[in-house]
């Protein structure tokens, strides 16, 4: 075994197992032994594998005479035992000499769509206001790699602005659904942090208009969010603020006013166009001299 050969793989044991499933989204493990000569016929063949999909898949193997308690927990009753793993599950799982062929072909169907050119052609479909389109070319992508901040803020945008586009909440749950489902380390990303805000505000403004609020494009501009947005799509947005600011100002009674400011500082916090939300902050401080 040459030298870059022998750096395609990683030894493990029971200490380090578990730690090198989440290395990579997905990990080949080949359980083996010495003294096993279809082990050795196969591993060579594991390496070529590894070597095309570097930077994609890790390729592990487990001594099985060393490793006794991992056999038993994966079920690993002869040798060569192949497993793959996607982000730590085990997804397939083969014994034997298995044919280079069927791996490669299992890896391609485990493997992400190019992530650049999706979000690109996404990108593209909310420009032009295609959020079906949107919605149609993210699913496949969000579903091999949930876990993609670039993903869920696009998914999450594309459901929001469907809701807007349908007068229909449902979107709005299955975005919430979705961020929920994202791990701690995903939602600490500051725009999925302020989406998680965002759909919290909808949902408060729904209970307090008793309608869906409309057009919620004006919430953000996915594309840029330096941009202001034009006069006539800011014309719901302008009443709900309007609204908004009357009621905190002189509000039947002090739970309403009070209920009122805080709907309104929450969406001139997530709105995307700063020099409107600056306008509106300002004559709400104004009130309160």
């Amino acid at each position: 075994m040459t030298d870059s050969a022998a750096n395609l793989i990683t030894p493990a044991s029971s200490q380090n197992f578990q730690r090198l499933l989440l290395a990579s989204d997905l990990v080949l493990v080949e359980f083996r032994a010495d003294w096993c000569a279809p082990c050795k016929a196969l591993l060579p063949v594991l390496q070529n594998i590894a070597a095309d999909y570097a930077g994609q898949l890790l390729l592990v193997t487990v001594d099985a005479d060393q490793e006794a308690g991992l056999c038993q927990k994966y079920a690993v009753r002869s040798l060569p035992g192949v497993l793959l793993f996607r982000r730590g599950k085990k997804v397939q799982q083969w014994h034997g000499i298995v044919p280079e062929s069927r791996i490669r072909q299992t890896l391609e169907s485990c493997l992400p769509p190019d992530y650049q050119q999706t979000l690109a052609s996404v990108t593209e479909a909310q420009r032009l206001g295609q959020w079906q389109q949107a919605l149609t070319l993210l699913k496949p992508a969000y579903d091999k790699a949930p876990e993609r901040p670039e993903f869920v803020l696009a998914i999450t945008q594309t459901l929001a602005a469907l809701a807007a586009e349908n007068n229909d909440a449902s979107y709005l749950e299955e975005a919430a659904n979705r961020l929920q489902q994202c791990s701690a380390e995903v939602l600490r990303e500051p725009a999925l942090a302020q989406w998680q805000t965002r759909l919290q505000l909808i949902r408060q403004l729904q209970a307090e208009f008793g309608e869906l609020f409309p057009d919620l494009h004006t919430l953000m501009d996915p594309f840029d969010p330096g941009d202001s947005v034009d006069g006539e799509r800011l014309a719901p947005l302008r009443e709900t603020l309007d609204s908004l600011l009357h009621r905190a100002q002189s509000g039947a009674d002090a739970d309403g006013q009070h209920r009122a400011r805080t709907l309104l500082v929450m969406l001139l916090n997530t709105m995307a166009d700063r020099t409107l939300a600056q306008t509106y902050r300002r004559r709400l401080c104004g009130s309160d001299e």
